[in-house]
């Protein structure tokens, strides 16, 4: 066979025959890249008037996304942009070969101030342009969402790798390392989608790199061609504009705002800095995301490159913690968390008990100290051990001073019990059907995971299975701050549904088997995934209330309850941001099994 039948018969080329062009047989045939999903060609002389064609093979999804880009929306700007010659269907999978104009050119480089204001003129000039083009319908979507999944399915992947056997030491310390950073992130990733909520959205090159960006050379001056719209979206445009990660083409923000402001969609300079200072994270997580293609069971020398370009995105990731927050990561990665530190524990727990002699108090003020060492421990790492438990102390005792519950010195004088109706009765526990029990906690889970995302629907299982908040993240392969999250956004739906109410807990006395509420023993509770009503009971994270049965003294318990005061929830509900777990007293002898059941198992907060 000689080597034009070679040619002839290359895959490339036979898709390229199918658009019917002048020519068909080309030249010579280059290969420029090939990837485990992708494989491009340079066909040599195919094209108008003897130029190259460039051949791309590549999945049909993102083939179909690169040429809505260049049909719908790279006409609609003043821009030289590559021509499409056409695109066919391979016949033996789910790829398509896309046939574009060689760009040619010279190298995008983001160390010239020439270039990075054509970059910053062609994306403002793109971004306002796709804003009234209506694609939104036609591209995926590049939310602030999507990229909290890629660092989800990365950290998964790199927790997999750490029970690798041929991982040394110091594998293992990068992999720490990339797991702490993707946790920081996801415990502050409502400030990140607070920076992007009210930012119109636009198309998304997604790969705005220097290594898809020529220039060329014309006779009005030189003009930007991008290339390569496969992994292209519709959402914010922060990836667009990170500066400086790796090589991003960080365009020149004074002419982006000038474009966009031509084009009459004017954005102001601190906005567009602070989307990319997003965008520097959202794109080093895709980044990351990408090197974590490896498989479990492949050998050491298969892992040794994701394994070093992970520990470059690290460095990377620790800049643009530090750029967004103002926060370094870094030094308290490795090492293990003071709050987890028994030495750290002993002497917190002596300074709370100088402060009260109440037990039950001093287990609130311990559970308030760990929130505060361990949100220090993320916010301000790098201090001395004296400097946190100094401020926890000084935290604490403000926190007293405040009289954040009932039970501070602010209100340890007055009777702030709420009584029915007038009557000062102590309550007593309903004996229910056991039935129509277990029929009603099964409604309050599936009434819950109708409001519910599926990724918090889980959650609610796994509470109804009577795991913990740590049980919960192991199982569902989600970070601690992110499961307690949830585990608060279902506290406040079940408010919202009239699951439960905002109501201050009361701590039950097992004495001479009865199973009534004392004033005495009431105490601070954060607020907490409650009971239905018609199940009869309201959880709390150690306390049982009991509630009516019957639907009438459940309306003015409701209606009592309403009117107490507002801090009892406002400020419960700010206490509950730590690992902590407050041991549940027990049951009340007079209750049901089943209710018991039902309560401990399906609503007890960890």
């Amino acid at each position: 066979m000689t080597e034009s039948e070679n040619l002839l018969e290359h895959g490339a080329v036979k898709a390229w025959s199918q658009l019917g062009p002048q020519r068909i047989e080309p030249l010579s045939l280059e290969v420029v890249k090939r990837g485990k999903t992708s494989a491009v060609f340079r066909l040599a002389g195919v094209g108008a008037d003897g130029s190259a064609v460039i051949a791309k093979k590549y999945p049909a999804a993102a083939a179909a996304v690169e040429r809505t880009v260049y049909e719908e929306l790279l006409t609609r700007v003043p821009f030289p942009r590559l021509r499409l010659y056409g695109w066919v269907k391979d016949q033996k999978d789910d790829y398509c070969w896309l046939f574009l104009e060689d760009p040619g050119g010279l190298q995008y480089s983001p160390l010239s101030e020439e270039h990075r204001a054509l970059a910053g003129r062609w994306l403002g000039t793109i971004h306002s342009a796709a804003m009234r083009g209506g694609l939104a319908v036609s591209l995926p979507r590049r939310e602030p969402s999507h990229y909290l999944r890629l660092l989800r399915t990365a950290r998964s992947k790199v927790r997999e790798l750490l029970a690798h056997p041929a991982m040394t030491e110091e594998d293992l310390k990068i992999l720490r390392t990339i797991i702490s950073h993707c946790d920081v992130i996801e415990s502050r990733w409502d400030d990140l989608e607070n920076m992007c909520c009210d930012q119109r959205r636009t198309v998304v090159h997604g790969d705005f790199a220097a290594k898809n960006v020529r220039v060329r050379i014309t006779k009005a001056g030189p003009v930007l061609v991008v290339l390569d719209w496969g992994i292209a979206g519709w959402g914010i445009p922060a990836t667009d504009l990170a500066q400086f990660t790796g090589h991003t083409v960080s365009p020149d923000f004074t002419e982006y705002c000038s474009a966009m402001d031509r084009c009459g969609t004017p954005l102001d300079m601190q906005t567009v800095r602070r989307l990319a200072d997003c965008g520097k994270i959202f794109r080093l997580l895709d980044a990351i995301a990408w090197a974590c293609s490896w498989e479990v069971d492949d050998s050491y020398s298969r892992l040794k490159k994701p394994v070093s370009l992970l520990e470059r995105y690290a460095t990377r990731l620790t800049e643009a913690l530090r750029a967004a927050w103002g926060i370094d990561s870094e030094r308290s990665v490795i090492t293990s968390r003071l709050v987890e530190a028994a030495g750290i524990r002993q002497t917190l727990r002596k300074i709370v008990n100088r402060m009260i002699a109440d037990p039950a108090l001093q287990e609130d003020l311990m559970q308030e100290g760990f929130i505060r060492l361990w949100k220090l421990e993320v916010e301000q790492p790098g201090r001395t051990r004296s400097w946190y438990l100094q401020n926890c102390k000084f935290h604490l005792q403000h926190w007293m001073d405040l009289g954040r519950s009932l039970d501070s010195r602010k209100r340890a004088s007055a009777d702030k019990r709420v009584t029915l109706d007038g009557v000062d009765d102590e309550l007593r526990c309903p004996m229910g059907d056991k039935l129509f029990e277990v029929v009603s906690a099964r409604d309050i889970v599936s009434t819950l995971a109708g409001h519910l995302d599926p990724c918090e629907s889980a959650v609610v299982g796994g509470l109804a299975d009577g795991l913990r908040l740590q049980e919960i993240a192991v199982r569902l392969n989600l970070s601690y701050p992110t499961v307690l999250k949830y585990r608060r956004k279902i506290a406040a739906l079940t408010i919202k549904l009239g699951i439960s109410t905002p109501s201050r807990a009361f701590r039950f006395r097992n004495a001479g088997g009865s199973g009534h509420c004392h004033r005495s023993e009431h105490r601070r509770a954060p607020l907490s995934l409650a009971a239905s009503k018609s199940v009869g009971y309201a959880d709390r994270r150690d306390t049982i209330v009991p509630l009516p049965s019957d639907a009438v003294a459940q309306s003015r318990w409701l209606k009592k309850l309403a009117r107490r005061p507002n801090h009892m929830a406002e400020d419960d509900v700010s206490s509950e941001t730590a690992p902590i777990r407050t041991e549940c007293a027990q049951p009340m002898p007079d209750k049901s099994p089943k209710v018991d059941v039902i309560a401990r198992s399906a609503f007890q907060h960890t």
